[in-house]
């Protein structure tokens, strides 16, 4: 059992411009070996991530609170939770 309190973990800005705490990484010692990766991220009131494109992977939004709009592609939709 692998038991993580993910309201601990430290923010930074990362190339998106997000506030990103990384949960879960497969290449980090003491994990689980998981073909995945768990972070939370977090855009100010007023700021927005820079456009980006994953070329290996895919990411999963879950909004807990806030609200946005989300580009994909040629598609845009409003965001809450």
């Amino acid at each position: 059992m692998y038991v993580k309190d993910c309201r601990t973990g430290h923010y930074a800005r990362v190339m998106d411009r997000s506030l990103h705490a990384e949960i879960l990484h497969p290449d980090r010692e003491g994990e689980p070996a998981l073909n995945c990766s768990i972070a939370r991220a977090r855009v100010p009131a007023g700021e927005a991530t820079l456009p980006h494109r994953l070329t290996v992977s895919a990411e999963v939004y879950y909004i807990i609170a806030g609200e946005g709009i989300m580009h994909i592609g040629d598609e845009t939709a409003r965001v809450h939770p």
